[in-house]
């Protein structure tokens, strides 16, 4: 553009931004068709560090949206869990905590409920029981809320921690090969 080339600007700008435009819309408008998605869902559920933090941070939304309801009160249990389940993004994860809503739809207990997602770790299943059986939930909702934030948080700080180093493993091979370019030619 300075030297006044501006069909050789635009030309590079359209290269450049276009194509990844253009992958950007086509991964957008995949991840729109529900199988694709929910392949997509499964596939993050297989791989280790992104499968804890997935798990951990549906389980932060849902147990806080559901603590939330249940301390606003006027709500019938089901409707509690419709509201906390729809925070949820990973349709996997969404899937296993259906489970739980099936048995409350039967006038099951809260242990029983959440006994059955197979996501939910024992920790989390026994405050649930605790709770429910001591008539104290609101407390345990509490409890699993912040048990569920740090080991997000934990998740979290290896996810960084792991992709920080390979950005600088990255880079590192960047100038690597940088180098050897111009001492090569």
């Amino acid at each position: 553009v300075y030297f006044g080339r501006f069909q050789a600007a635009w030309h590079f700008v359209g290269l450049t931004f276009g194509t990844g435009l253009l992958l950007v819309l086509l991964g957008w408008l995949l991840l729109e068709i529900p199988a694709v998605r929910n392949t997509v869902d499964l596939v993050l559920l297989q791989l280790p560090l992104l499968r804890e933090t997935e798990i951990r941070l549906a389980l932060v939304l849902f147990f806080a949206t559901f603590r939330l309801a249940y301390e606003a009160g006027g709500l019938d249990v089901v409707r509690m869990f419709e509201l906390a389940w729809q925070t949820g993004r990973n349709g996997a994860i969404r899937e296993d905590l259906l489970k739980a809503r099936h048995i409350l739809d039967q006038h099951g207990t809260f242990g029983d409920a959440f006994n059955a997602p197979a996501l939910l770790g024992d920790d989390l299943k026994g405050l649930i029981n605790t709770g429910a059986l001591s008539g104290r939930l609101d407390e345990s909702l509490a409890q699993i809320v912040e048990t569920a934030t740090q080991q997000l948080d934990f998740s979290l700080t290896i996810f960084n921690s792991f992709f920080q180093r390979l950005i600088a493993f990255t880079v590192a091979m960047s100038i690597v090969e940088t180098v050897l370019m111009c001492v090569l030619f």
